[in-house]
């Protein structure tokens, strides 16, 4: 590998793992004044979004497909399972974590169809 690919990589990763704690410290702070319950589904598009930026964010920094499914599922658990436990008022969600893991899987496969797109030939 290249100084210059070795360059992205890590920075690639730096930009993934900076997305991911940024994600679990939304999960976890204390929730917003206003609810997002008011707009229904907002919390579900929310969760999806942010994993979907995990998702794609960790195939750029080139950890596998299934690498990534399985931590993002393994976090949305450990988020969802702990929220439970903080000292404001969260409540686990199993439909929140269902969410996270959707939009994960969506932002692997998309960035697998970039991917592709980007490494054929022109015609």
């Amino acid at each position: 590998m290249s100084a210059e690919a070795s360059t992205r990589r890590t920075s690639a990763r730096l930009v993934a793992l900076i997305w991911s704690l940024g994600v679990v410290a939304v999960l976890w702070m204390p929730p917003p004044e206003t609810s997002t319950t008011e707009v229904p589904g907002l919390d579900l598009v929310l969760h999806f979004t942010f994993f979907f930026g995990l998702g794609v964010l960790w195939r750029r920094a080139g950890l596998g497909p299934i690498t990534v499914i399985v931590g993002a599922g393994v976090l949305a658990i450990v988020t969802e399972l702990t929220q439970g436990f903080l000292p404001w008022p969260r409540t686990p969600s199993g439909l929140d974590a269902a969410a996270d893991l959707l939009g994960a899987v969506a932002g692997v496969a998309t960035w697998h169809r970039f991917a592709r797109a980007r490494a054929r030939p022109e015609a």
